[in-house]
């Protein structure tokens, strides 16, 4: 059985209004390794909340992160951010292929 179409679009949503609210990437050839570090662990700060509030099942290996939440899994060799965006496309292409009731 498929999450329904509500309950994705509140999961997104919640991603999107989370990772608005965390620090932007550095840009450029002389970024701040602070700034870097920062938005890694905000992040991983993200990941650990849908954990705690939405049911999310997370896994973190040397070779990638994964996300479960909702019925839909994803995982990213880029981290926690990569995670997230590919959660978002995968919730996003079932809602719009009506494939979420």
């Amino acid at each position: 059985m498929s999450a329904s179409k509500v309950l994705l679009e509140r999961l997104i949503q919640i991603i999107d209004e989370k990772t608005a609210a965390a620090p932007k990437p550095p840009s450029g050839a002389h970024y701040d390794l602070k700034a870097l570090n920062a938005y890694h662990a905000a992040g991983e700060r993200i990941l650990d909340e849908l954990v705690e509030e939405e049911a999310a099942k997370i896994g973190k290996r040397f070779d990638g992160t994964s996300l479960k939440m909702a019925g839909i899994s994803t995982s990213s060799t880029s981290g926690a951010w990569g995670a997230l965006s590919n959660w978002k496309n995968k919730a996003q292409k079932r809602i719009d292929e009506g494939r979420a009731l």
